[in-house]
């Protein structure tokens, strides 16, 4: 008989990739729009929507993946991670 799982290792296993998936989403788009020197001053929410409509697309498909409120946070925290981070190097760099 196996053990059942604990919290941290449904953490890590279940939104521990969220997490990742949208912190790198942000991080790359946010240095992709640096590199081309993208203007758009919306660009960040513009990111933060399409995290947020990713999360919520799995309640219309229910049957190909589970939706849960803490993955949606999660990728919220991501993406404030993500946009300090960039902001803190832009930063520095100068």
């Amino acid at each position: 008989m196996k053990p059942p799982i604990g919290f941290p290792s449904k953490l890590f296993l279940y939104v521990f990739p969220d997490f990742c998936w949208s912190y790198s989403f942000t991080s790359a788009t946010l240095i992709w729009g640096k590199f081309y020197q993208i203007r758009l001053k919306l660009l960040p929410l513009l990111i933060l929507c399409t995290l947020i409509i990713c999360e919520a697309a799995q309640v219309m498909f229910k049957s190909y993946f589970t939706f849960d409120w803490f993955d949606m946070i999660v990728a919220i925290l991501a993406f404030i991670l993500s946009m300090a981070n960039i902001k803190y190097w832009s930063y520095e760099k100068k």
